[in-house]
């Protein structure tokens, strides 16, 4: 059975030699990859770094920290006019990443994240490069935590990492912050159902980037129904109609 919007012969396959020597060179500009993930438009790139500099000034200094997202792969940078030059991609994280330290205050290099859908696992690198966290635990499909494996390992990953496959879900996974950027809303909804039950219930906060497909995949109702003091958000900037950020255990951040 599918389990995710993602979840295809194809693309498994993609993510099976991303993670080899050869494939690790160039994969963020395979066919295949830019289908599921890399595939922001480079004009968002702007818009998501002032978004990010507006909630956390900060992050301006920080930015060649994040840069590290750029080395492996063969990431399409360009020039972001007034910040530097980077991935479309990069820039997204970084925003993530403000926010979150924006919503979360205070220090979190002793926090223990666990992310729904790492894709190759760009946002666990950048806020293990802006943040330091104690733990990332990132949930996914087998073939993509091969490629997240190969990826963070190679780009010096500081923080404890742990993996597990979506086929492994435990009946309880405790965390300081829950985060999906869309994954948790593309998988199957008995699938996305367990996810909440194992990882976001047990969460003390959590931050959900959700987008609407269908009825077959989890839903903002269904999220809300077993998480009723969740908050829904704008997503700032948006990407895609009906897009939306769902927190809880947050402040709320303009």
């Amino acid at each position: 059975m599918l389990t995710s919007l993602s979840d295809s012969r194809d693309y498994r396959a993609a993510l099976s030699h991303a993670a080899t020597a050869d494939g690790l060179k160039a994969f963020k500009r395979d066919p295949e990859i830019l289908r599921i993930m890399e595939h922001l438009p480079d004009e968002m790139a702007g818009p998501m770094l002032a978004r990010a500099a507006a909630i956390w000034p900060e992050v301006l200094r920080r930015l060649p920290d994040a840069a590290v997202n750029d080395e492996i792969g063969g990431a399409r940078v360009i020039d972001v006019e007034g910040f530097g030059r980077y991935s479309a991609s990069t820039c997204r994280y970084v925003k993530v990443a403000a926010e979150i330290k924006a919503m979360y205050g205070g220090d979190l290099s002793q926090i223990d994240i666990v992310e729904i859908g790492g894709g190759y696992g760009g946002q666990a690198l950048v806020i293990d490069r802006l943040f330091s966290p104690r733990s990332y635990t990132i949930v996914d499909l087998p073939e993509a935590l091969e490629l997240q494996h190969r990826y963070l390992q190679a780009s010096d990953f500081r923080s404890s990492l742990r993996l597990i496959s979506n086929g492994a879900i435990p009946a309880s996974w405790p965390s300081s912050l829950f985060i999906s950027n869309y994954a948790l809303t593309e998988v199957r909804r008995p699938i996305g159902i367990r996810y909440l039950e194992a990882f976001a219930l047990s969460a003390s906060a959590g931050y959900v980037i959700g987008n609407r497909l269908s009825s077959k995949n989890l839903t903002k109702k269904d999220i809300l129904a077993r998480l009723p003091e969740a908050r829904v958000q704008p997503e700032i900037p948006l990407t895609f109609r009906h897009n939306y950020l769902l927190t809880w255990g947050l402040a709320r951040t303009a």
